[in-house]
């Protein structure tokens, strides 16, 4: 049968010696939700989506959850104080 790899491995555009582990994603056909317009029955519809995945991972926890992320907000002045220099004055 036909085997499906989520993961491979890629190099560089100058085929050095380095390799990166990726994940390959496919997506189903449709629209993205901003393509598709907010309608209120569709942000009532992500509302219970929503709801349903916060319940369903209600007390979920991993070691990579610990990790800093620079675009979560709670980072925001870490994030700041570290790039400020490249903000034009």
């Amino acid at each position: 049968g036909k085997t499906s790899r989520t993961l491979t491995y890629i190099q560089d555009e100058n085929a050095n010696e380095t390799r990166s582990i990726v994940r390959v994603l496919s997506y189903i056909p449709g629209k993205m939700f901003e393509e598709a317009g907010a309608t209120s029955t569709r942000l009532f519809l992500l509302g219970i989506l929503l709801g349903k995945m916060d319940k369903a991972l209600f007390g979920f926890n991993h070691p990579a959850l610990k990790r800093e992320f620079v675009w979560n907000l709670k980072q925001g002045g870490a994030v700041i104080r570290q790039y400020c220099e490249l903000l034009d004055p």
